[in-house]
């Protein structure tokens, strides 16, 4: 369903032909919206701006069986379009980011905001073209870097590796999920360690240096996939919809 004012091109990977266009949300009429019988698999659910060619303003990752079905929401590329996924089974399957569409740009640092697609690019592709590698936003983040491995026995004698090794998780980075996840979130006040109170997200992104990018992305869609690793201490969009047949999938959710 497209809530959005924006013209939506669907598509369901692993479907023949199955790209399908969703018109933009029009005034005292119900949204746009397409039924699909997806068989199962993993894959991506893609939503495009105005062409099926178009701009990847979203994607929506599941894998559908007898057993299941799980979807991930994820920022981890970056943030665009908000989307909720609903089971029919609500109790056990709904995530979703409830951010008016004309808002979720807010906060976006500025290095990163595509303003020809409205979309904030991950930090994790963005340092790591040469060209930015030596912007203020990548250097940023090496400090945290650099604090963990010298203040968190777990993390000692690593390699700290580039700007986006750290942002994407890689190198590293890549084999240590709690090591990433504190470099991320702020190693000055983070409660990744297990021996703490794992329910005090609050305690994140409260210090620097951390990543902007992912305090952002956490401010306009909590619980959605800012970086690789952000299920660490279930921070994640993934649910696992253990009784869900169907799924009810609504872009701009909060929208009027």
């Amino acid at each position: 369903m497209n809530n959005c004012p924006l013209d939506l091109w669907v598509q369901a990977s692993g479907i023949p032909n199955g790209v399908v266009e969703l018109k933009p949300k029009q005034a005292g009429m119900d949204p746009a919206e397409q039924v699909y019988d997806w068989p199962g698999l993993g894959g991506r659910i893609s939503a495009y701006l105005n062409s099926a060619d178009g701009f990847n303003i979203n994607f929506i990752e599941m894998n559908a069986s007898k057993a299941a079905l799980n979807v991930n929401l994820s920022n981890v590329d970056w943030v665009g379009l908000p989307v909720e996924v609903r089971g029919n089974d609500p109790s056990t399957c709904l995530t979703g980011c409830y951010m008016p569409l004309a808002h979720m740009m807010d906060g976006c640092p500025p290095q990163l905001l595509d303003a020809t697609h409205n979309v904030c690019q991950a930090p994790k592709d963005w340092c790591a073209n040469t060209a930015n590698v030596n912007d203020p936003l990548c250097q940023a983040i090496l400090p945290a870097g650099q604090g963990v491995i010298a203040n968190d026995a777990k993390c000692h004698g690593a390699a700290l590796g580039s700007p986006a090794d750290i942002y994407g998780c890689a190198g590293f980075w890549g084999g240590s999920p709690y090591c990433c996840a504190e470099a991320n979130r702020g190693y000055k006040t983070d409660v990744n360690d297990p021996g703490n109170d794992m329910t005090q997200n609050c305690n994140y992104y409260q210090e620097m240096p951390y990543s902007t990018y992912s305090k952002y992305a956490q401010t306009v869609c909590p619980f959605v996939y800012s970086f690789a690793y952000d299920d660490y201490n279930n921070q994640s969009g993934y649910t696992s919809c253990i009784k869900a047949t169907e799924m009810d999938v609504t872009w701009c959710p909060a929208d009027p």
